[in-house]
């Protein structure tokens, strides 16, 4: 018996491998057993796409375009799913091509996507949904969701709205809880702490209210104490106004007595001030005197000075006199020395007339030497010129060059940024290991031509790429302690696996392979450290995966079976083996890159520039 929404029939045409199948499942479990390479997953896909699902949902490819079959246009999926009733059915039919446009049809009748999600929806059919629906190629992302997504995609997957609803209200509910609790813990602190100022305020009210008694007590002294000041004062003011009065009387009576003597002294002060001004007029005449003697003093000295100073003038001239008087004496000797030198010259002048013309000439040749040299030294300047701009311009090149590294940096930040974080941690911590943790293999490889990164980025998953590689699992196990539990950053992180040279070792050599169009292997394409190369070849086996030309295309028929991977032109061929009948099935595929790996440094040109410029 058949629950509604059940697969009753899958039938595709030129999709991938099928030219035709169909497939009648059963009302139970239905098991798909077969080899590698015999379509399992493509019957899983056809569900998935047949049923509104996206390409990325299966997890091979992102265009449906992708799924149409080699050497064919168009495609189509059907599948015929069990209706509310026994005997009815509704048929859902996808029609795609290779320009990745889709038709929709529900029960032969062209209808928009709308209306198969809500067919899809009605029968609770979630081919999006890992907890319903687990691809192959998805069983990692399932792995990766934790203990809420679960949940979550489990209620989404029994379509009970109601569980949901619950769910968030009960966390809402927990959320006002913990507010409610974090308030009544701050309203009670508070509490406490105006309880506490409270007790603090009132042993200082009681100190306050003593102090201000002890005050008014030391006012009430302090007036006591002023008024028994003041009756003592008013005492010794009575005293002293009798002892005034008695003194008044003794020196009224004095005064009368002193008054012939303050007579006899008004005299003597009126002799005296005349006796003053006398001496201050006769003490004035003997300033000026004084005065006059310094100035005539002062006018002998400057005469005085002068009179020296023409002594040793007249002196130094007498001096001069009598040393001219010897170099007119020399002069004279020098002079009639000058005459007999000039005689003797004046005869080998017509001797050194020859040697003159001759000195002359070689002057002329070494003048136009100097203008050949100096010719030289302008074109040597204007060389060194042009060579030191060729230098600037080459480590301008070779700056641009190496800075691919850093573009590739930024580029990373902008794909992950957990990779892009996690970087910059080891950056700063690479002490913390004993062996040596290498960055995203993004960053480290380097394919060599950009033109065939294609090659790499089809063999090489996304995930790979940004994945950490460590030489010890130690290391390892450490460093995602480091980044994922401390840091929590969700990233990859590989081994490179036990040391080993086979990796290098291809099955066939390159040579025996020339005559089909094969160049190299994809391990020569592109350079990295050698533990994230022995992990590619061991891991993709890079190393037995040959790339070649136009002509394989032709020929790819006859390639030896020790090669299972292998590349034309513009086309991947995978070579499959029935395990039963032993079948051979050829599957060909174009290349498509994402171009992830096509930023990459040109060692070449990086060379040849290091070599110019030494």
């Amino acid at each position: 018996m058949f629950n509604p929404g059940s697969i009753r029939k899958i039938q595709v045409k030129n999709f991938v491998t099928y030219s035709y199948m169909e497939m009648f499942p059963g009302p139970n479990l239905n098991m798909i057993i077969g080899p590698n390479g015999t379509g399992k997953s493509t019957i899983v896909a056809a569900i998935i796409l047949g049923l509104g699902g996206q390409p990325k949902t299966v997890g091979r490819g992102t265009k449906i375009s992708e799924y149409v079959k080699h050497n064919c246009n168009t495609a189509e999926i059907n599948i015929q799913l069990q209706g509310s009733t026994e005997n009815s059915f509704i048929k859902v039919t996808r029609q795609f091509d290779i320009h990745d446009k889709s038709q929709w049809k529900l029960d032969g009748n062209v209808c928009s996507f709308g209306n198969i999600q809500d067919c899809i929806k009605y029968f609770n059919i979630q081919v999006d949904n890992l907890c319903q629906f687990l691809p192959q190629d998805r069983v990692a992302d399932f792995a990766k969701l934790n203990k809420k997504e679960l949940l979550r995609e489990t209620q989404i997957a029994l379509c009970r709205d109601d569980l949901l609803e619950k769910q968030q209200s009960l966390i809402e509910a927990r959320a006002k809880h913990r507010s409610l609790l974090e308030q009544l813990n701050k309203h009670t602190q508070n509490l406490q702490e105006s309880h506490d100022a409270n007790c603090r305020l009132e042993g200082k009210v009681k100190n306050f209210n003593e102090m201000k008694k002890y005050k008014e007590m030391i006012a009430d002294i302090d007036r006591q104490i002023a008024w028994i000041e003041y009756e003592d004062k008013r005492d010794k003011l009575t005293e002293i106004k009798k002892d005034k009065q008695s003194a008044q009387a003794i020196y009224d009576k004095y005064r009368q007595e002193m008054k012939p003597l303050e007579k006899e002294i008004h005299a003597h002060r009126a002799s005296l001030n005349d006796f003053q001004q006398k001496n201050s007029k006769i003490t004035q005449n003997i300033r000026n005197k004084e005065g006059l003697i310094n100035t005539t003093i002062e006018k002998m000295e400057a005469l005085m000075s002068k009179v020296r100073h023409f002594e040793d003038e007249m002196n130094t001239k007498l001096a001069e006199c009598e040393q001219w008087d010897k170099q007119i004496q020399e002069a004279t000797v020098k002079l009639e020395d000058s005459k007999k030198v000039y005689r003797t010259l004046l005869k080998k002048v017509n001797q050194d007339e020859h040697e003159s013309q001759e000195i002359f000439k070689h002057i002329t040749r070494c003048t136009d030497r100097k203008r050949q040299l100096q010719d030289q030294r302008d074109l040597i300047e204007q060389d060194r010129l042009a060579k030191k701009a060729s230098i600037k311009a080459l480590q301008y090149e070779q700056s641009k060059i190496e800075n691919v590294k850093q573009i590739r940096f930024e580029q990373l930040r902008k794909l992950n940024k957990d990779a892009y974080s996690a970087v910059l941690w080891l950056r700063e911590n690479k002490d913390k290991f004993k062996g040596e943790i290498f960055e995203p293999i993004m960053l480290e490889l380097n394919v060599l031509d950009k033109s065939k990164s294609k090659y790499v980025e089809s063999l090489v998953p996304f995930r790979d790429r940004l994945a950490f590689t460590c030489t010890d699992k130690y290391d390892m196990n450490l460093f995602i302690g480091y980044i994922r539990k401390q840091q929590g950053l969700s990233v990859n992180v590989l081994h490179s696996g036990p040391a080993s040279t086979d990796y290098k070792k291809p099955k066939i050599p390159i040579e025996h392979l020339r005559k089909f169009g094969f160049g190299a292997y994809v391990n020569f394409l592109f350079t990295a450290p050698e533990p994230i190369m022995r992990y590619l070849c061991q891991t993709y086996k890079l190393h037995n995966i040959p790339i070649g030309d136009s002509s394989t295309n032709d020929c790819y028929g006859s390639v030896p079976d020790q090669l299972p991977v292998f590349f034309s032109d513009r086309s991947r061929f995978s070579i499959n083996y029935s395990k039963y009948s032993r079948e051979k099935s050829t599957r060909q595929d174009l290349i498509r890159g994402d171009g992830g790996l096509s930023l990459s440094l040109d060692s070449i040109a990086l060379e040849n520039i290091k070599g110019k410029l030494q």
